[in-house]
């Protein structure tokens, strides 16, 4: 339960670290949707058709600082807790290419043998448990979300982040992982699709063409 909570508070450590990030990440949507509208003000003589107008909700600028932030909190977990260990050695880096290798050892291993239930809750549920909410949060967001593009993406940021361990000597770069965030990601869509349109349009933002008249 120690190792739960610590790794719990990495991750909230890390998004704390990220919040300026985020707010000033936000500023700057704010900023340029503010742009596009004084733009559209000061030509009147746009064709018909091309006039945009960007609108957000406060629940949309929060939940987007959010899912920055929980990135931030993953990276922290995954990578810069970590990064005292890099190494360029490429003798020492351990990868495993064998799908659910690690899980088999995990649950057979770990602890069938020797009742380990601390590494099979961090190091297979675990990796299931921390991609939800990226998975959730990144589906809610995003209009054309579908359970592909949730598969899709959370595989892309888990393997970049498999990438990044491969110099750390204290990290095993495993495809178990990617299939274990993955799945995460799809059970965080799976979540999302639960939820009533008319509530996911509050998460939204629109940008609506109108013709003048």
């Amino acid at each position: 339960m120690r190792t739960i909570l610590r790794y719990l508070g990495e991750i909230g450590g890390g998004m704390l670290m990220t919040l300026p990030l985020a707010v000033f990440m936000r500023m700057l949507a704010s900023l340029r949707r503010k742009k596009i509208a004084h733009v559209n003000k000061l030509q009147p003589d746009l064709p018909v058709g091309n006039e945009s107008v960007s609108t957000t909700t406060s629940a949309h600028e929060i939940t987007s600082a959010l899912f920055i932030m929980y990135c931030g909190g993953l990276a922290t977990v995954t990578i810069l807790s970590h990064i005292t260990s890099l190494t360029f050695d490429i003798s020492g880096m351990k990868v495993n290419l064998i799908p659910f290798n690690f899980v088999y050892e995990m649950i057979f291993g770990a602890y069938k043998l020797y009742g380990n239930t601390t590494a099979v809750l961090i190091n297979v549920i675990g990796n299931i448990a921390v991609f939800i909410p990226f998975g959730f949060m990144l589906s809610l967001l995003w209009r054309g979300a579908h359970w592909r593009k949730a598969a899709l993406i959370s595989a892309a940021a888990s393997l970049f982040i498999e990438l990044c361990q491969l110099p750390q000597i204290s990290r095993v770069t495993d495809i178990d992982d990617i299939i274990l965030n993955t799945a995460g990601g799809l059970l965080g869509y799976l979540l999302y699709t639960l939820i009533k349109p008319e509530i996911v349009g509050k998460f939204r933002s629109t940008t609506k063409n109108y013709k003048k008249g």
